[in-house]
């Protein structure tokens, strides 16, 4: 019995090493398995990632290039809005300028039509009147009082003593002259008279009448304060100067000496004559009115010399000199003006009456 049990308990032993063996073969497997399916996981893991990562790197390249078509996009529609508007700009600015001009173009027609039919409408605009009578009284022929209407609103001219100037407004026959503004010379109390008397009928004239190359003013009751005879501003020929300034001949304009006496008559028979402050002259001249074009000389004179006053036969020889230099002359409120071919002044004189 004992040998049977121990033979039992060997097998049982034996057959629980090979069952440990067994075991010990079978975990060794399990884990063999377990290491093989974790590398395989890995593995797939891995080449999973691998795939994603190469998947998503795609996906943001291609992003990137949409992106980059899209800022492209933006950046050529912008370029295109930009240039729209640029081409925009300066076609409007070229139309605004057109229609400036067009603008302006029609402001001076504008003006210059009303202009001219306010001066078909004003019978005194531009024009120029010499006074002969104040109130009842006659002027002496030495009196030099003028009254010269430059535009449709400004007057101006000489009161025997002082340039003045105003403005007036009219309506109608009716005619208002405005506040006057003169120069402040000193002159002999004749002249100082006149020109208050004449500043006072101004100053009461309400109406007036243009007949005949004359212009009469009246105050309120229709009582004569003025009559003027017209200017003539083109018409040389029977005319008589008295010279107060001369060109020196080095492009300067100096006055007459206060002691001399230079004089300028233009002739109907085309001959000019005067003094020339020591000796006597003449010559011939002729005149276009239309175009204020003059042409004088040659020129004769006496032979006399004059010590005195000083520089006399210099101012003499330079008045000579610039009289025939004359090529435009200008006739406006009793004053002459005779210019050289490029506009430089050559003789000033004032209207003689004497």
């Amino acid at each position: 019995m004992p040998k049977k049990k121990a033979a039992q308990t060997t097998k049982q032993s034996n057959a629980s090493n090979k069952s440990t063996k067994t075991d010990k073969s079978t975990k060794k497997t399990v884990k063999k398995q377990d290491k093989a399916t974790t590398k395989s996981l890995e593995n797939s893991t891995n080449k999973t990632t691998e795939k994603n990562n190469k998947t998503t790197s795609k996906e943001q390249k291609k992003q990137t290039r949409n992106w980059a078509t899209i800022l492209v996009l933006i950046l050529i529609f912008n370029l295109g809005v930009l240039f729209y508007a640029i081409h925009t700009n300066i076609m409007l600015q070229e139309q605004y300028a057109q229609l400036a001009k067009q603008v302006v173009s029609d402001k001076k027609e504008e003006v210059s039509n009303a202009y001219e039919n306010m001066n078909k409408s004003n019978p005194l605009a531009k024009t120029s009147w010499r006074l002969i009578e104040l109130g009842d009284k006659q002027l002496e022929k030495n009196q030099l009082v003028s009254l010269n209407f430059e535009n449709n609103v400004a007057f101006s001219g000489f009161n025997s003593c002082n340039n003045y100037s105003g403005t007036y407004a009219l309506n109608g026959e009716k005619i208002e002259f405005g506040e006057v503004a003169e120069t402040m010379m000193a002159c002999i109390p004749e002249n100082m008279a006149l020109a208050q008397e004449f500043n006072k009928a101004l100053e009461n004239t309400k109406s007036y009448m243009i007949q005949d190359g004359y212009l009469t003013l009246y105050d309120n009751d229709g009582n004569k304060t003025a009559v003027f005879i017209a200017f003539d501003d083109k018409t040389l020929s029977g005319t008589s100067w008295e010279v107060t300034a001369i060109n020196n001949g080095n492009s300067g304009v100096v006055s007459t000496a206060s002691d001399t006496y230079v004089s300028l008559m233009f002739k109907d028979d085309g001959t000019v004559k005067g003094s020339a402050g020591c000796n006597d002259y003449s010559g011939s001249y002729t005149y276009d009115p239309e175009n204020l074009t003059i042409e004088i000389g040659p020129l004769a004179s006496t032979k006399k010399y004059c010590a005195t006053p000083e520089n006399m036969m210099a101012q003499e020889q330079n008045f000579l000199m610039a009289l025939q230099k004359a090529k435009t002359y200008k006739i406006q409120i009793g004053k002459l003006e005779l210019r050289d071919e490029n506009g430089s002044l050559q003789i000033a004189a004032k209207l003689a009456l004497e």
